[in-house]
């Protein structure tokens, strides 16, 4: 009884934690995350575990403190190859590529992505497989080849539209606007950053506001 009541707790804790975190309210955000776990230590939570760990990872990422990210998706990714979970592993191979792009390896970000997205086609998730498409043009982008970064952000731009996926839509807009930029293009780019800004204003995402 008291390990069900631990995990809705937890759940809830999480939840609240991840708006936080959309608010932009990183300190608070790490902090109610860190109270889920507390809550998850039982090994019957162990699934529940793994997935408060990426949010609590992406946390600490957008915090700039990449070692504490990278240990929380190394242990989360061995929790859920042990539980089984193929989406769970899907989801801790993207934030692994996502973090290597803050850490600027691209050739580690693009393994872990394309492995993210061979997962993400096996469990038939297309806002994941979307999600794993913007950080690979990303990833171009980041390379200094900006040409194809435009064509692949605005390849994933659609799929995400077409997943109503309007978080996904706003991130890669606001992507596409400094691919644009790169190559020159500043009107189309003034217009994608517009863009991303009005879609960000509707979700009420001060984090993606402040971008």
């Amino acid at each position: 009884l008291q390990a069900h009541h631990d995990a809705g707790a937890a759940r809830a804790l999480c939840s609240l934690g991840i708006t936080l975190h959309h608010q932009g309210s990183l300190t608070e955000a790490a902090a109610k995350l860190r109270e889920a776990l507390d809550l998850q230590a039982a090994p019957e939570l162990a699934t529940d575990r793994a997935w408060t760990m990426h949010a609590l990872a992406a946390v600490e990422r957008d915090r700039a403190r990449l070692g504490e990210a990278l240990d929380l998706l190394t242990r989360s990714l061995v929790l859920h190859r042990e539980g089984g979970s193929v989406h769970g592993e899907a989801w801790a191979h993207f934030q692994l590529g996502q973090l290597n792009l803050r850490r600027g390896d691209v050739p580690a970000a693009e393994a872990d992505l394309n492995r993210a997205l061979d997962l993400y086609g096996r469990t038939r998730d297309e806002r994941g497989a979307a999600w794993a498409l913007t950080q690979l043009a990303r990833a171009r982008m980041i390379a200094g080849d900006p040409a194809p970064a435009v064509e692949g952000l605005r390849a994933a731009a659609a799929r995400h539209r077409a997943n109503e996926d309007a978080r996904g839509e706003a991130w890669t807009v606001y992507y596409l606007g400094l691919a644009l930029e790169e190559t020159g293009d500043l009107d189309s780019s003034v217009r994608e950053l517009e863009r991303s800004r009005s879609l960000f204003s509707r979700m009420r995402d001060v984090y993606g506001l402040a971008c």
